[in-house]
């Protein structure tokens, strides 16, 4: 049984929603076979609900809701979640309702990434997003095949994520301990690419190699020649 999901989804009346296609129908039918909605009014059944065998746990504020109690329904859940330590960052109910007592945004993005946005928008919706991640998808196998490939050549890197847990858009490979993330990423640039270290404490044990947005399969294939090159050095 998948393990019980505490946490909260807001979506804008998905009751009443235009969308063609409804919440329900972009949940993965396998990791969610069975929901539990609880009324947010009635906070003595949140922990029964958390504890039970459902996939997800929904705590409703609005539609299940008596227009009296939807205050205190608001305020329970906002109590939950101070209660979890794995709220997350972008999607933290906490810090929305700090920043809405200040009737403030919680964050301010540059004015440039909506410009930045809407020109994506335009490019998915010529090459369909169904192509979009087809797309994504063999660059993001070729990646973990070449890593394959270079190990069986002699140069012991691995992707760091396991099998089942692996990004579509990134991915992470650890690199041998003759190399380090910086020397590795000013080799390339200095060959015309660019890539990226490793995060945090990763930073130079490995590098990051993207494969999303507008890049292509044999765009990506030159990269991968000349890091082949690079880590032979």
């Amino acid at each position: 049984m998948t393990a019980v999901r505490d946490d909260i989804r807001v979506d804008n009346e998905v009751s009443t929603t235009h969308d063609d296609v409804d919440v329900g129908s972009r949940i993965n039918p396998v990791l969610a076979r069975s929901w539990l909605l609880v009324n947010g009014a009635q906070y003595e059944r949140f922990t029964p609900a958390a504890k039970s065998r459902a996939d997800i746990v929904v705590l409703d504020i609005e539609d299940a809701v008596a227009p009296k109690d939807k205050a205190a329904a608001r305020d329970n859940v906002l109590e939950r979640a101070k209660a979890k330590t794995d709220r997350g960052i972008y999607f933290d109910l906490i810090e929305y309702d700090k920043s809405i007592q200040k009737n403030q945004t919680p964050n301010t993005p540059a004015l440039s990434l909506f410009y930045a946005l809407a020109a994506q928008l335009a490019d998915i919706r010529r090459e369909t997003i169904e192509a979009r991640w087809q797309r994504h998808a063999a660059m993001a196998k070729r990646t973990w095949d070449w890593v394959d490939e270079v190990r069986d050549a002699g140069i012991p890197i691995s992707v760091l994520a396991s099998e089942g847990n692996r990004s579509p858009t990134v991915t992470c490979v650890s690199l041998p301990p003759t190399h380090t993330g910086s020397a590795v990423t000013s080799a390339m640039k200095a060959r015309g690419f660019v890539i990226s270290t490793g995060y945090g404490s990763l930073k130079e044990t490995g590098i990051r190699i993207g494969h999303m947005g507008d890049h292509t399969l044999d765009a990506l294939n030159e990269a991968l020649d000349t890091l082949r090159e690079v880590l032979a050095a």
